[in-house]
């Protein structure tokens, strides 16, 4: 553990993912808090504020490190709420000031919302994304992404802090920590996460409707749809209506709609939808401001099994002859997309794995 970065309080402490941080952590220097372990708000807002103490402006000096690993709804009622501080006051007790030596970690899978809410706080402030999910046990081949919000790049830790931070990751065993700005983060998310999932998850309705269909490449893209479908629905949700940017991706799908007919072959399918998303993604890539590695190795797991996928499109004459309703299956799954989500996810799962 990187030792600049204690002592360390942890918001949140029952998630998987603050369970994750915990391994990594030296646990005699951490003090975890959780919302549902206090009997009211104000207990917990001072037991908060008497873990964070007020600081001198030092360089090269992180005098507390709060991680905040709690719900994106957190971030999304704090930003209606008036001032910039507001989430500083809606999380902590306190509206931040005096806290400029203080390294304020929020641990999210986006990251514009949390940065912007987070603004008013006056220490160093900085987004962190494992890219991967809890079933990961060796993270040697994942990815971190930091993040830092625009107004704080000026800020008096912030070259000292950022290095802490990836060296935090990196001593974790991951195979790349890299940097990127909040916004571009969570359109490459609309990516490699919802667009990822979504290829998955349409495959698998299709699977669904045609049991008969069988081939080694079908197999393993009912094997992920499978993966995407084990994990908790409202993750899975909020990863799905949570990203604004995610919006490109569902205009992709509805242009692919419109443009099939009514029953078409199960390999026709597969292909249309394959090539579509690729050159929406190759497309929506070129605008962002990423360097090629960073393009490269900032994916999922589920995310590099798509790009393999689409590097082998199955060409078989039995998928062929398969009819299915393509356009019926996008327009469930849109409409899955824009209405009961985690119902769908729930149904789609019993029918799957079962």
């Amino acid at each position: 553990m990187v030792q600049s970065l204690y002592p360390v309080t942890l918001l949140g402490s029952e998630g998987a993912m603050a369970s994750t941080l915990m391994s990594w952590l030296d646990e005699r220097r951490v003090k975890q808090l959780d919302l549902i372990k206090f009997p009211n708000i104000r207990t917990f807002h001072r037991a908060v504020s008497s873990n964070i103490a007020h600081q001198k402006r030092r360089q090269n000096k992180i005098d507390n490190t709060l991680i905040l690993s709690v719900p994106f709804a957190v971030y999304e009622s704090a930003s209606n709420l008036r001032g910039h501080r507001a989430i500083s006051r809606s999380v902590m007790g306190h509206h931040g000031k005096g806290q400029g030596n203080t390294l304020c970690m929020h641990i999210s899978s986006l990251h514009e919302l949390p940065s912007n809410v987070l603004e008013g706080f006056s220490g160093m402030v900085i987004g962190a994304h494992q890219m991967y999910g809890p079933l990961v046990e060796d993270v040697s081949e994942q990815t971190v992404v930091l993040t830092v919000p625009e107004s704080k790049k000026d800020h008096h830790l912030h070259d000292f802090a950022v290095k802490e931070a990836k060296a935090f990751f990196e001593n974790a065993g991951h195979q790349y920590v890299t940097v990127i700005a909040p916004k571009t983060h969570d359109k490459l998310m609309s990516l490699q996460q919802f667009m990822a999932h979504s290829f998955f998850l349409l495959l698998g309705m299709v699977t669904l409707d045609c049991p008969k269909a069988e081939g080694q490449w079908l197999e393993h893209a009912k094997a992920t749809a499978k993966r995407v479908l084990s994990g908790k629905a409202h993750v899975y949700e909020g990863i799905a209506k949570g990203n604004p940017y995610n919006q490109g991706v569902v205009e992709c799908l509805n242009d692919l709609k419109r443009s099939l007919p009514e029953s078409i072959g199960l390999q026709q399918f597969i292909h249309q939808l394959s090539e579509t998303l690729r050159d929406y993604y190759d497309k929506a890539l070129e605008g962002l401001d990423v360097t090629s590695k960073q393009a490269t190795f900032i994916s999922t797991p589920i995310s590099r099994k798509r790009d393999e996928l689409w590097s082998e499109l199955p060409q078989s004459s039995d998928l062929a002859s398969i009819e299915v309703e393509g356009e019926s299956t996008l327009q469930r799954y849109l409409d899955a997309v824009k209405g009961n989500y985690t119902a769908w996810y729930d149904d789609m799962s019993l029918k799957l794995i079962a």
